[in-house]
């Protein structure tokens, strides 16, 4: 799987929902930690997640192993107190007057959409944890193709990416259409409304308060074009993990080229392979692997 291809395959996710397919065998899973350049196990994440004010976890995985494993990672850090919201962006909110409850929508959600979601969502009610949804309302897009929408939106987001980084952002938004090139109203309009969700999801984050964890799809997540910079603008000063969770696709292994493309974006990148020992750490070959 080339770089580009896998840059693409995280927009039309991003852009598609993150439909979610059937879940894949069970192989094993490895996590780069890439502030060490080190290869950690599951258990010993936690205790570097906690070390952070947010945690924003990006999923690109149709994996019910991979799930479970979140739901382990989630159940350590609220064993140990360094958990209290947890937010998830595939639901929306409950202050929107006709939402029903968490699980009522996954009830009404698409088949695999529920499946995946419902028990992350009944383990956070069993155990106290405080649940929010963080969808985009429609009507928040809707403002945007009008000049006071745009106008609150720069005002709310000034300053949070750098010029270079909104055009690097505008072209990888343009290459999911590949076949045609995009006025530049549509190019406007995309951005426009990637940077909403991200600040949407940044201010509940922020409201949440410190050790919260948000759930989402794999490009949010980025550390440099996802919701980290707006959060950032929002609460200066705060520390944030990021961690992507990523499985084969195609029945590809994730190749060393794909995850040195990702070093710089994802503090943390677990990644589920088909067989064990042919991921080859990118960096320092010669450090152990944590226990």
């Amino acid at each position: 799987m080339t770089t580009y291809r896998l840059i693409i395959l995280l927009i039309a996710t991003l852009l598609a929902g993150c439909a979610l397919q059937p879940p894949t065998k069970k192989p094993n899973a490895t996590i780069l930690d890439n502030t060490s350049g080190q290869w950690v196990t599951p258990q010993t994440l936690p205790e570097k997640l906690a070390k952070a004010d947010y945690v924003i976890v990006g999923e690109l995985h149709n994996s019910h192993k991979m799930r479970d494993d979140l739901i382990n990672t989630l159940k350590t850090l609220r064993h140990n107190n360094q958990l209290d919201a947890l937010v998830i962006d595939a639901l929306k909110p409950r202050s929107e007057p006709t939402t029903h409850s968490y699980l009522e929508q996954l009830n009404s959600a698409h088949s695999a959409l529920a499946d995946h979601f419902r028990p992350i969502v009944i383990w956070a009610e069993q155990n106290n944890v405080t649940l929010i949804g963080a969808a985009t309302p429609k009507e928040q897009f809707n403002n945007l193709k009008t000049p006071e929408g745009q106008h609150w939106l720069k005002q709310q987001t000034k300053g949070a990416l750098t010029a270079d980084k909104e055009k690097e952002l505008t072209q990888i938004l343009e290459n999911v259409h590949p076949t045609a090139k995009m006025p530049p109203s549509k190019s406007s309009f995309m951005l426009s409304a990637q940077q909403l969700h991200d600040y949407l999801s940044a201010r509940t984050l922020a409201s949440a308060g410190d050790q919260s964890v948000l759930i989402t799809r794999a490009f949010h997540a980025r550390k440099d074009l996802g919701v980290s910079p707006y959060l950032h603008k929002l609460k200066p000063g705060v520390s944030i993990v990021t961690l992507l969770m990523i499985e084969p696709m195609n029945g590809e292994d994730v190749s060393q080229e794909d995850i040195n493309s990702m070093k710089k974006q994802y503090d943390y990148i677990w990644v589920q392979k088909n067989e064990p020992n042919l991921l080859i750490a990118p960096v320092d070959q010669n450090k152990p692997m944590e226990n």
